[in-house]
């Protein structure tokens, strides 16, 4: 598991405003920056390229299924990663998975270290490069900002 210092930057996505407010809890309580929609319309209005380390999204949603918005941020960063939760793994698994990438499915219900697990694996793949950039910097690391160098 990622300690607090190395936060990453997380989109999370679901519906349910409970499960919504669990998945936000145990992230941040595992030290991530989370950003939450309830919709993948909303999802996609808050996404940018490099914006996030890891997306987390549900299946069925209203106005955007997770399906449609993991294509539509596939086409903006091909190489996002990106978790699915989801109660309806099996339809996911037919009509959808074999046209989009992955890096894991997690069907629900599901035991929290499950979660934590395949949000650690996944983000253990990610360059470390990407957890600098934090919400709220006023120029991310990757852009080149200057840090301030030591007093001699």
């Amino acid at each position: 598991m990622m300690v607090a210092s190395q936060g990453a930057r997380i989109l999370l996505v679901d519906d349910d405003s409970a499960v919504r407010t669990l998945l936000r809890l145990i992230l941040q309580r595992d030290g991530h920056h989370v950003q939450a929609a309830d919709n993948g319309r909303a999802a996609l209005a808050l996404f940018a390229p490099h914006a996030f380390d890891l997306v987390i999204t549900d299946f069925c949603m209203p106005e955007m299924p997770g399906d449609e918005l993991i294509a539509r941020i596939q086409q903006l960063e091909p190489d996002q990663p990106i978790i699915m939760v989801t109660s309806l793994a099996e339809d996911f698994e037919t009509f959808s998975r074999p046209f989009l990438k992955l890096d894991a499915l997690l069907p629900k219900p599901f035991h929290v270290a499950d979660f934590r697990d395949a949000v650690a694996e996944v983000l253990a793949r990610r360059p470390p490069a990407r957890l600098c950039d934090l919400p709220g910097d006023p120029a991310p690391l990757s852009a080149g900002r200057a840090e301030t160098p030591p007093r001699p």
